[in-house]
Formats: C-alpha cells, sequence, structure tokens
C-alpha cells in the first residue's frame, strides 16, 4: 500500500512538473525566445537540484554551437525532464555525464538545424544556400 502511495504521489509530482514546464515553454514561445530546448532521461532525478543542474550543464551545448551566446538579447532556455524509471547510481558523476552527453547532444541538434534550414524569401540566406550543396 505504502509503494502504491509514493508512486500516486511521484506521478501527481510529475504531472504537475511536465505542466509547469509545458507553460514556461509557452510563456518563452510567447516572447519570441528563439533558442528552446529540452534535456530529457529516464532515470530519477531531484527536480528541484538535479533537474536544474541537467539543464545547467545541457545549456553548455548552445554555448558550443552558437556565438554569442547568452546575450541579453536571446532568450536561452533548456528544460530538463526525467521518466524516473531507473535511479541514478552515483547521482553526482552519473549526472554529470548526462549533462554532457545532453550538451553534446544538443550542439549538435542546433548544428543540424542550421544546416538544414531553408531561407524565407526575401532572407538572409541560409547556411545550405551559401555553402551547402
Amino acid at each position: 500500500m505504502a509503494h502504491r502511495l509514493q508512486a500516486v504521489r511521484q506521478q501527481k509530482m510529475l504531472t504537475e512538473r511536465a505542466e509547469e514546464l509545458t507553460t514556461k515553454a509557452k510563456f518563452a514561445l510567447g516572447q519570441g525566445r528563439e533558442d528552446l530546448a529540452e534535456a530529457a532521461l529516464s532515470r530519477q532525478v531531484d527536480f528541484e537540484a538535479q533537474a536544474k543542474e541537467l539543464a545547467v550543464i545541457a545549456q553548455d551545448g548552445l554555448t558550443r554551437a552558437i556565438y554569442p551566446s547568452h546575450t541579453t538579447l536571446d532568450g536561452d532556455t533548456v528544460f530538463a525532464a526525467a521518466t524516473g524509471r531507473r535511479p541514478l547510481a552515483d547521482a553526482v558523476n552519473e549526472l554529470t555525464e548526462l549533462g554532457t552527453v545532453a550538451a553534446n547532444t544538443l550542439a549538435r541538434a542546433v548544428a543540424r538545424g542550421v544546416f538544414e534550414a531553408r531561407s524565407r524569401p526575401g532572407g538572409l540566406p541560409s547556411w545550405r544556400d551559401r555553402f551547402g550543396k
């Protein structure tokens, strides 16, 4: 019975967190923020501390891919989410490793977006227009 109650509480917390992230994402998009990403994993993380740390580490991917990054005119935003399916065996080292992988993946995703983007009619040329095939 205690496990069921704990599962219900955890599901409620995850649902509330998902709703909060959705609200934040809608707000960020409504404010015209262009840089928006999410780092998601299947581990159990503490939402107050570990999920924030994961997002902070993952945001390094934006720094690797966008120059300059974190200016006063942009809205670099990275959210973290977790399904909680598997516990972290070593919270400090695993979280650092997961964040590093998320940062690398995010940097690659930004690069792919740049490479695949098409120019708008009358707009600036895209990377593909200038350098691609």
